[in-house]
C-alpha cells in the first residue's frame, strides 16, 4: 500500500513537471487543474499567433487574382477557428479567472497584438488587389472582428477587478486594428 501510494505520487509530480515544461515552464500560482486550463487557453492564444504568421505570409506573396486568395480565404479561416477555440475555453472557466493565470493570457495578447497589427494593416494595403474576392475577404473579416470582441468581451469579463483594466487595454488595441483592415473594405 505504501509503495502503491508513493509510485502514484511520484507520478504524479513527474506528470506535473513534465506538464510545466511543455506549457513553457510558467508556473501559476493557480492549482493544478487550474493551471492546465489557463496554459489550455493561452495556448489557443499562441495558435492564433502562429496562423497570423501563417496568414501574413500568405499575404506577403499575394499579388492579386481570385484564385492567388483562396489560400488566403483559408488561412483567414484556420485563424478565426483558432479565435473561436479560445472564447469557448474562457467560456467555460470561472469568474474571475485566477490573476496569474489571466496575466499569462494578456502577455500573449500583448505578443499576438504585434501580428494582428500586421495582418490587418496588409489586408487594409491588399484591399483592391483582391478584386472579386474582395467582399468574400470583408466577410471573413467580419467574422474575425465579431469573435475577437468576443474574446476581448469573454477576457474582461472574466478578469478580477484588479486585472479588468489591462485585459480592456489589450482589448481595446485587438479592435482599434481589425477597425483599421475594416474601414479599407467599407469603402
Amino acid at each position: 500500500m505504501v509503495v502503491r501510494t508513493l509510485n502514484v505520487v511520484y507520478l504524479n509530480h513527474k506528470m506535473q513537471a513534465v506538464l510545466l515544461f511543455a506549457l513553457l515552464g510558467l508556473v501559476h500560482a493557480a492549482p493544478l487543474g487550474e493551471t492546465a486550463k489557463d496554459d489550455a487557453i493561452t495556448g489557443h492564444i499562441k495558435k492564433i499567433d502562429t496562423d497570423l504568421v501563417a496568414l501574413n505570409g500568405l499575404l506577403d506573396q499575394y499579388t492579386g487574382g481570385l484564385v492567388a486568395a483562396l489560400p488566403i480565404k483559408a488561412s483567414a479561416e484556420t485563424v478565426e477557428t483558432s479565435m473561436k477555440a479560445a472564447v469557448t475555453d474562457i467560456k467555460k472557466e470561472p469568474i474571475p479567472l485566477p490573476d496569474a493565470g489571466l496575466q499569462t493570457m494578456l502577455d500573449a495578447i500583448k505578443t499576438l497584438n504585434g501580428n494582428v497589427n500586421t495582418t490587418m494593416t496588409a489586408l487594409g494595403a491588399k484591399a483592391e488587389k483582391f478584386g472579386a474576392a474582395k467582399p468574400i475577404v470583408q466577410k471573413i473579416l467580419v467574422r474575425m472582428s465579431d469573435v475577437e470582441k468576443e474574446l476581448g468581451d469573454s477576457l474582461v469579463a472574466h478578469a478580477s477587478p484588479a486585472m479588468q483594466a489591462a485585459a480592456k487595454e489589450e482589448d481595446q488595441k485587438l479592435r482599434d486594428y481589425f477597425k483599421i483592415a475594416l474601414t479599407q473594405y467599407n469603402t
